[in-house]
C-alpha cells in the first residue's frame, strides 16, 4: 500500500433512508501516471453490447463488524470455483491530477454485493452491525513492469490494464467512511 504523500485518497458518505451515497476523490502525488480500477465490464440488458459499468463497486465483511466497499479487482468467493476472473476496466490520472468519482448508490440495508454470485434467498442471511466501513480504491503505476494499457473499443476513457501479475502489481489506498455516530446493518451470507 502506497504512503498517503504519494496517491490520496478522500471520501464522503451519505446516507437517506434507501441507500448510501458514496463519492471520492483521488488525488495523484507521484512523479508517474496511474490507472485507476474504476469500472467494472457489463452487458447493456437491452441492447447486448459491452458497456463500462462506472458505478460498480464490490461490498463484502471484512471482518466481524467491519465491512468494505471496494473499487478495483472483486475478491474471488470462496464458495465456487471461477473459471475466469473478472478484471475491471481503468482511467488514467495524470501525475499532479485528480479523479472525481461517484460509487452507485448503495441499498439499505447493506448486503454484500459480488459479480460471482447473485444474492442468496433470504434464509441463508444473517443480519450484522456494522461500526466501520472503509473504502478501497485499487490503481496500478504506470512504471510497473510489463504493464499493457490497451484502449476498451466501447468506452473511450477506460482501458484494459495487465502485467504477468497483474493482482500482485495492484495498489490500493484507504478511507473510513463511518463516523462514531453513524451504524448500519448488514445482511451477510449464513452459508
Amino acid at each position: 500500500m502506497d504512503v498517503a504523500s504519494e496517491v490520496t485518497l478522500n471520501a464522503e458518505c451519505k446516507t437517506t433512508p434507501e441507500d448510501l451515497r458514496v463519492r471520492f476523490s483521488l488525488r495523484n502525488n507521484l512523479g508517474e501516471d496511474i490507472y485507476v480500477l474504476t469500472a467494472l465490464p457489463k452487458l447493456n440488458p437491452e441492447t447486448r453490447q459491452a458497456i463500462a459499468d462506472a458505478g460498480a463497486y464490490s461490498l463484502f465483511l471484512s471482518k466481524p463488524a467491519e465491512a468494505t466497499v471496494l473499487i478495483g479487482v472483486p475478491p474471488l468467493p470462496s464458495r465456487k470455483l471461477v473459471a475466469v476472473r473478472v478484471m475491471p476496466l481503468a482511467v488514467k490520472l495524470p501525475a499532479g491530477g485528480t479523479l472525481s468519482h461517484t460509487v452507485s448508490p448503495i441499498p439499505l440495508p447493506l448486503a454484500e454485493r459480488s459479480v460471482y454470485e447473485s444474492a442468496p434467498p433470504g434464509n441463508l442471511l444473517r443480519r450484522v452491525q456494522i461500526e466501520r466501513l472503509a473504502l478501497r480504491v485499487q490503481y496500478i503505476k504506470s512504471s510497473t513492469p510489463d504493464l499493457e494499457v490497451t484502449p476498451v473499443s466501447y468506452s473511450a476513457e477506460h482501458f484494459n490494464v495487465r502485467t504477468k501479475k497483474t493482482v500482485a502489481d495492484i495498489r490500493e489506498v484507504q478511507a473510513n467512511l463511518l463516523t462514531k455516530e453513524m451504524s448500519l446493518r448488514m445482511f451477510t451470507r449464513d452459508d
